[in-house]
This record gives structure tokens, C-alpha cells and sequence, in this order.
């Protein structure tokens, strides 16, 4: 159950710019900088997912103000990274992914990333989509953890985001 006050909505262009900042206040907070990718995270990208309808974005709220997000990129490509190192380019069309999200450090350990993953799913799974992926770095088990316990099956390893270690993990939904 999330803490009263605590909301899952779906985020919009106006929500970009504190989106940016968090993402970049949690980098700057974390011991190991391998776990986390967000170098192409920008506005003119998140503008591109929301503007463009290739994905969507969620947002963890705490009394209006954003304390988490979760980035679903719905329009893949068959030479996307994630699709070629998978192997699932006859099955790109029916791909979703869980893409870059942060929850703000004050906030983790209530499960609040499973229910956005959750809240994720359902909106992926009405648009047709037949499977979920996700990168994660091999040491960061919570985040590994939360989703292996929603059902989530390691894939592979592989070098991804300029040469990082990343298991790429898949659910079929």
C-alpha cells in the first residue's frame, strides 16, 4: 500500500523538467554510477516519447511533487539495442520497454517501483503488446529483485550503454 498522499499518474510535458531533475539529484546520490544510465535522458527526449506517442511516462507523486518515475518506450526498433542483444526482432511490434525510472532515496523500500512497473503493465498490456523488457544492472538487486518477483525472467547479459554490464529481462503479459 502506498503512504497516503503517494500517487501513480500518468506524467506530461509539464512534468519534464522536474522529471530531469530528480533523475539527475538520484545519479548524483548514488555510490556506484554503473547502475544507472541517464546520459541520453534529456527534455528534447522525454518531449519526443510524450509528444510523439512512442511511449508514455509515469510519475510517482508525494503531495504534488514528483518522487519517482518510470519511462515506457512502446514504439521500439528492430536495431534497438534492447531488440538485437534479445533477439526478438521478428517480434519488435509486440515489444514494450521499461525504460529509464528513479524513485528519490527518501522514498524507496515501500515497493513503490513494483506498483509503478504494475501500473505500467496494465496500460502496455491494452495496447496490445504481448511482451515487457527492462535493462538492469546485474548488482543492483533491488531493483533486479523487484522485478524477478513480478515475474520478470532474465533474458541475457550483455554490454549495453557505452560497454556497461546489463541483464536484459523479459515478461510476457
Amino acid at each position: 500500500m502506498l503512504k497516503p498522499n503517494i500517487l501513480i499518474e500518468l506524467a506530461n510535458l509539464n512534468d519534464i523538467d522536474e522529471i530531469i531533475d530528480l533523475k539527475q539529484k538520484v545519479y548524483d546520490e548514488m555510490d556506484n554510477k554503473e547502475w544507472y544510465f541517464i546520459d541520453s535522458i534529456d527534455n528534447k527526449y522525454l518531449e519526443n516519447i510524450l509528444n510523439e506517442e512512442k511511449g508514455f511516462v509515469i510519475k510517482l507523486t508525494y503531495n504534488k511533487k514528483i518522487i519517482g518515475f518510470l519511462i515506457i518506450i512502446l514504439k521500439l526498433k528492430e536495431d534497438s539495442n534492447i531488440i538485437t542483444y534479445s533477439n526478438l526482432k521478428d517480434k519488435v511490434k509486440y515489444c514494450a520497454e521499461l525504460g529509464n525510472g528513479a524513485i528519490s532515496s527518501e522514498y524507496r523500500g515501500n515497493k513503490s517501483l513494483q506498483k509503478m512497473i504494475l501500473e505500467a503493465e496494465k496500460l502496455i498490456k491494452n495496447n496490445n503488446y504481448k511482451y515487457i523488457l527492462s535493462t538492469v544492472h546485474p548488482d543492483n538487486k533491488a531493483s533486479l529483485n523487484s522485478q524477478l518477483n513480478l515475474g520478470y525472467k532474465i533474458l541475457c547479459r550483455t554490454k549495453m550503454y557505452g560497454d556497461k554490464d546489463r541483464d536484459i529481462l523479459i515478461k510476457e503479459i
